[in-house]
């Protein structure tokens, strides 16, 4: 489950990164095509749209794009699907800042390359 403050960006203000919580896969998809991101955290359950199909869309959009997919409902298939789609990461739920936030540095850092 995630702490209300990852929604809300609270918790990510107190790291220095600025984050925008979107949603739905459309309000995401709407954003990265309007704006820069140096990281996208994406969820595979949306109320709208399957997080893989956004994963495509965004890819389609801006193949560099740093994803990392999270998801309570891991899978093989999945697993497999968002890496051969560029995923940076694949975290499963329950997630905290432990498991979190490294792959969230290392991801910041390689984006800085790409």
């Amino acid at each position: 489950m995630w702490p209300s403050e990852w929604h809300s960006g609270t918790f990510w203000k107190t790291k220095d990164t600025p984050a925008i919580p979107l949603w739905t896969g459309e309000d995401g998809l709407g954003k990265i095509k309007a704006q820069d991101f140096a990281l996208v955290l994406l969820d595979i359950k949306l109320p709208d749209i399957n997080g893989i199909g956004v994963l495509w869309k965004i890819k389609e959009m801006k193949p560099e794009q740093m994803v990392v997919m999270i998801t309570g409902y891991p899978s093989t298939k999945t697993a497999k699907e968002s890496v051969r789609t560029g995923v940076y990461g694949y975290l499963t739920k329950p997630l905290g800042p432990e498991k979190l936030l490294p792959v969230v540095e290392d991801a910041l850092m390689m984006a800085r390359f790409v």
